[in-house]
Order: structure tokens, then sequence, then C-alpha cells
């Protein structure tokens, strides 16, 4: 395989790069939406039960408070645990659409009910398995932290991939051992190539708000065209080894 023939491609940003970079920052819009309506949802309850119990400032409330009644702390969890459902509902609806048109264009396919729908269960999956990693791994140090970026990252690439090649849940785990099991060996450079520049981004995004709280917006976006480039340039590295 030749290594930089993928990696001089990914690096021509068209046109069409630029149209999925705001698919990628459109999903991202959503989840920080998301987050704020969270946050004021819950905001918003604690302060009705503080009123409820006629507690004058937030400070004051407390879990042991909260327990005095029975009501307000069902109130609380009910609301608390549908606002997750909710938000995450949501959440997964607007990855699966945002990143499956990406990878549906990347591989020139259609994003059809099917797919949306068999690409709405692997995100699902995937994200039980990154959940579980990181329970598993605590990747707290810096060594684990890496390993769990690495195997996160190319399992939702790969398995992403091989979907949109593949019509049938068999042939995805086929696709999926065929090249990014049995071919591994050539994505150990573009792996670490990725790896390099994300720690390179987010160093500069720190040092960026550093400087200047506003320029986290510059390293925000900054991200957020890796991100997409990573997906190009994997796709790029895959169609080299096929």
């Amino acid at each position: 395989m030749n290594i930089i023939k993928p990696l001089t491609k990914s690096l021509k940003f068209k046109k069409k790069f630029w149209k999925l970079v705001l698919s990628d920052l459109a999903h991202y819009v959503v989840l920080a939406l998301l987050i704020l309506i969270f946050a004021s949802v819950l905001v918003k309850n604690v302060q009705n039960i503080s009123e409820e119990l006629q507690i004058d400032t937030l400070d004051d409330l407390s879990f042991e408070a909260m327990q005095s009644d029975s009501s307000l702390l069902g109130k609380f969890y009910a609301t608390f645990w549908i606002s997750i459902v909710v938000c995450g509902a949501i959440y997964l609806l607007s990855q699966t659409y945002f990143k499956g048109k990406i990878y549906a264009t990347l591989l020139k396919e259609k994003l059809s009910k099917a797919k949306f729908v068999k690409f709405l269960i692997l995100t699902i999956i995937l994200l039980a398995i990154t959940i579980l990693l990181s329970l598993l791994l605590r990747p707290e140090r810096i060594v684990l932290f890496i390993v769990y970026l690495f195997v996160t990252f190319y399992l939702t690439v790969m398995f992403s991939i091989a979907l949109f090649k593949t019509k049938k849940p068999k042939e995805l785990f086929k696709e999926f051992y065929r090249i990014a099991i049995k071919k591994i060996h050539h994505f150990i450079i573009p792996l670490i190539i990725t790896l390099v520049l994300f720690m390179v981004i987010n160093t500069a995004t720190l040092l960026l708000f550093g400087v200047n709280p506003y320029l986290l917006i510059l390293g925000i976006l900054l991200m957020v065209i890796f991100i997409t480039w990573t997906k190009y340039y994997f796709v790029l590295v895959y169609k080299s080894v096929e």
C-alpha cells in the first residue's frame, strides 16, 4: 500500500469536504444545544424544589432536604431521567443522520431508511462498547487513554465504513474482519498520524483558550475540521487496501 497517496489526497480540501465539515458541525451544534437544554431543565427543576421547600438559596438545598418530601424527590428523578432519555434519543438520531450522511457521501452511497436504521443500531452498539471500554480500561493514565482512543476510534470508523460497504449483518462482520483485522498493519501509521495531529490540535486549542477565551471557538472549529478529515482519510486508506 502507498502510505503517502491517501494522506496527500485527503489534504486536498475540495468543496465536497467543506460540506461534510458542515454536517459534522451541525451534529456538534445539536449536541451543544442538548447540553444547554438539559442543564436548564435541571436547574429549573432544582429551583422549583427549593421553592416548594421554602429554601432561600440553592446552596441550602441538600439531598437530605429533598428526602423530607418523597413526592418532590420523585418529581426530581422523573424529570431527570426523562430529560436524559429524550436528550439521549435526539443525540443518537443526530449522530446517526449527520455521521451517516458523511460516510454515505464519502463512499458514494445513499443514506436510505434501511441504512439509517442499521447505522442507528451500530451507533448504539459502538456507544455501549465505548462506555464498557472506559470502565474496563479506566483511561486516567496517559498510556491507557491513548490505547482507549486508538481502539474506540478504530472500531467506530472501520465498522461505519464496513456498514456502508455491505447489505447484511453477516457481510458487515466479514468485511470488518477482512479489512480491519486481517489488514490492520496497513492502518497503524494512519492511526499514529491521526493521534499526533489530534494532540497537536488539542494543545493548540488549549493555548488559544489561554490567550483569549473567545479564541476557543477557533480551536473548536479546527477540531471539527480535523474530525471530518479523519473520516475522509481513513476512507481513502480503506479503499487503498481493499
